[in-house]
């Protein structure tokens, strides 16, 4: 099983997360400044078919309000993507559906970083 390193988690640890009212879930604010939200199923989601990121919820959302990189995906998705350590990236894949809000599909962790640039265009920072 692949564990976060150490670093992530220790400055994780003095990361709060920002919440909305009681009946709003958990998320972040991202580069573009919109609102993306945690659902309780989506986290469901991650923690089992990802269960090295199931005791790092906190970290998932850092990678999207503080993403190193920002990419397009395929299929309308964005793709947070936030160094761990030199071999490893967190990857968050959300929609902004519209100006102030949006949602997390999925999270993993990848050491295929040049596969992940490759073809993709870059939003954040901006590459132009």
């Amino acid at each position: 099983m692949r564990t976060l390193p150490a670093a992530a988690c220790r400055e994780a640890a003095v990361i709060t997360n920002s919440k909305q009212p009681d009946d709003e879930p958990d998320g972040a604010l991202s580069r573009n400044g919109v609102w993306v939200r945690l659902s309780a199923e989506r986290w469901r989601h991650i923690a089992t078919e990802h269960p090295e990121l199931a005791a790092h919820r906190t970290v998932v959302l850092e990678a999207i309000a503080k993403a190193d990189h920002v990419l397009e995906g395929h299929a309308g998705e964005l793709l947070a993507v936030r160094r761990l350590d030199v071999s490893k990236v967190l990857v968050v894949a959300y929609r902004e559906v519209e100006a102030r809000d949006g949602f997390v599909i999925t999270a993993f962790m990848t050491s295929r970083v040049a596969a992940l640039f490759k073809g993709r265009r870059q939003r954040w920072p901006s590459s132009n």
